[in-house]
């Protein structure tokens, strides 16, 4: 055994020593160890009542901008609450040597300003400050231990951190080289050299920020990545952190990997005021001015009444499609006609292919292996209800699972480059390897797919009609509840239920996991794999239970004027709370205040995935047109 192995041991076995005294201790006085670490790990950060001094926009890091000479001045907000700038911060941790993981955030409130003068492309000053309390991660008890419990920053006595910049040079080839020999790894396409001072715990040094300057119209844009030492500004009071299973201790890296993004550019009222001046200076042409607003105004308003009545007579006309349409009878489709259910398969080819990709202007060659995919999935009739305009479709037996989803949602079957593409286009969510395991310990063979917005599921549904040839989409809520109903409904009582259903009283959860230490053990429930349950009269499983799942019908309208629903409940659902009426409402937009976004993770930036409750998937409807000859 080495010497390095022997310390790994060494403080793993001091630490299941600690932990086992702990857990003794806390089962004599009848708590448990693994539910009051949870309790304390997940703890919800305190409420965030931070303010942020405004700025003075006549004076920026000491620089008066000249609006005489086309001088503009943009106040500065947070992007994460809805203003033009972010702060975000990155920091790594090692075991034995050796990288094992990042954290990563931002900081809420940010303030200062930009000057600039956008007919000149040209920076006068920069100053970016942020409220050091304000500091988030993405992980509650990491929030707590830096701004709560273990103050890496003098939070008290200097409440803001503080990057202020009036020399700007453009890149030149030794500034290139400067930056190559350090930590610091600037953005892609850096054309400047941003050169000021920093302040962080009271404690002020000079900084060189490499950043990429655009200007557009009356507007500017920064973006700027950099590093700074921990141990330079005393943010150093915790140096390392203890390990998960492994033991051991943690070291934290002392280079805070830095992004910067300002979009300034002035509201709408400040050029209207200026605009409004420039008029008035023009005296000799406001009379005509006047008669030509007058006129325009004339025009204008003869205008509005034609668009008015024309989108009055569009209104009517849309009323009466959309009576038509839901006066009008189901296609006659005859179920006896069709088959009683269909296999279909996703099959994707394996392969091995080379590609290049640039990085830092360089070219580097790439080799990706592809082991390829084929995943079958059951498609069972459902007649449909003429009376409920229903007509007949095929629902999924099961809900779809990690084997059919994860080709795609991971990226397992294209290069970055063509990942990046179809990433423009909206045809598929950020890589869901960028957050981690996204099964959240339950695994990946066999068990349903989740964690994914609508959106995502939708999209999935359109990629794989294109690999089939064949219509698959959500159901609709009615279409839902008929294929619930013919199936049998809800069980009669809740033995019942728990004898169909992955619900709370049955779930498996981490009493059997042998990776998972006695005292770090929760017990909470788990999702199950698929098809553990008996099936329902029409030979579909999971109904209930298990994921929730998505549903999409035309025209219903969440609490949030949303269409965003999960029908049936999940593993964590109680078992008298089971039912086929079981609704739930969500928002899966980005940036909202919902519990199911709390924690909505900003790196990469994504609208697709959810973070905090994952407990939702979805179940495949196709129609009944060019199916597959089985």
């Amino acid at each position: 055994m080495n010497p390095s192995t022997t310390t790994v041991a060494q403080a793993k076995t001091g630490k299941l020593k600690t932990f086992a005294t702990t857990a003794a201790l806390l089962a004599a006085l009848g708590l448990s160890a693994g539910a009051l670490m949870m309790a304390y790990m997940n703890r919800p950060p305190p409420v965030d009542t931070t303010e942020i001094k405004a700025p003075d926009l006549n004076s920026v890091a000491g620089v008066k901008p000249d609006a005489a000479k086309g001088d503009r001045v943009v106040a500065l907000t947070s992007a994460h609450q809805g203003g033009n700038t972010s702060v975000e911060w990155l920091c790594g941790k090692s075991l034995a040597g050796k990288h094992t993981e990042d954290h990563h955030g931002h900081w809420n409130h940010i303030g200062g300003a930009v000057a600039f003068n956008p007919k000149e492309n040209r920076l006068l000053a920069v100053e970016v400050a942020f409220a050091t309390a304000s500091f988030q991660s993405d992980a509650n008890a990491l929030t707590l231990t830096v701004t709560a419990d273990q103050l890496w920053f003098d939070i008290k006595n200097f409440p803001e951190a503080r990057f202020a910049a009036t020399e700007f040079t453009q890149r030149t080839p030794e500034l290139e080289k400067e930056f190559a020999a350090g930590q610091t790894k600037p953005v892609e396409g850096w054309t400047h050299v941003l050169r000021g001072q920093f302040t962080l715990n009271g404690i002020t040094a000079p900084l060189a920020l490499p950043a990429k300057v655009a200007f557009g119209g009356e507007s500017a844009r920064i973006e700027s990545h950099f590093a700074i030492s921990r141990a330079a500004f005393k943010v150093s009071k915790r140096k390392n952190s203890l390990a998960g299973a492994a033991g051991g201790l943690f070291d934290v890296d002392d280079a805070v990997q830095m992004t910067v993004k300002v979009v300034a550019a002035p509201d709408v009222a400040t050029l209207v005021s200026e605009l409004g001046i420039q008029l008035q200076t023009q005296k000799g042409e406001i009379a005509d001015l006047r008669e030509l607003l007058k006129k325009s105004d004339d025009r204008a308003a003869k205008l509005d009444g034609a668009l008015d009545s024309m989108k009055e007579e569009l209104k009517a006309e849309l009323k009466k499609v959309q009576a038509a349409a839901s006066a009008a009878p189901a296609p006659k489709v005859d179920p006896a006609s069709l088959p009683k259910s269909f296999t279909d398969e996703l099959v994707e080819a394996p392969f091995e292919r080379d590609y290049e990709v640039e990085k830092e202007g360089k070219k580097v060659k790439m080799h990706q292996s592809f082991r390829g995919l084929k995943a079958p999935f059951k498609m069972i009739l459902v007649p449909g209800d003429p009376a409920k305009n229903i007509a007949p479709y095929y629902i999924g037996e099961t809900e779809v699972t990690w084997d059919l989803f994860k080709a795609w949602s991971h990226w397992e079957d294209t290069t970055l480059i063509d990942a990046a593409a179809e990433a423009a286009q909206k045809l598929r969510p950020s890589n869901a390897s960028s957050y981690a395991d996204t099964s959240h310990g339950m695994g990946y063979v066999g068990t349903p797919a989740m964690g994914m917005s609508r959106l995502n599921a939708e999209k999935f549904c359109e990629f794989l009609s294109k690999q089939t040839g064949r219509t698959y989409r959500l159901p609709t809520e009615a279409e839902w509840e008929l294929a619930h109903q013919l199936g049998g409904g809800d069980p009669a009582d809740k033995a019942a239920k728990v004898k169909a259903a992955v619900c709370k009283e049955n779930a498996p959860n981490d009493a059997d996991d042998d990776t998972v230490e006695q005292s770090e053990k929760t017990f909470l429930p788990r999702v199950d794999k698929v098809k553990t349950k008996e099936p329902s009269k029409l030979g579909l499983h999971d109904m209930l239970g298990n994921v929730a799942e998505w549903v999409k019908t035309p025209g219903a309208v969440d609490g949030v004027g949303k269409n965003s629903f999960v029908r049936g409940g999940d593993f964590s659902t109680a078992a008298d709370q089971l039912s086929g009426a079981l609704r739930e409402e969500s928002n899966n937009e980005r940036n909202t205040k919902e519990s199911w976004n709390a924690t909505y993770p900003n790196d990469p930036n994504s609208k697709w995935w959810y973070k905090d409750h994952f407990q939702v998937g979805f179940r495949l409807v196709c129609e009944p047109v060019n199916l597959p000859k089985n």
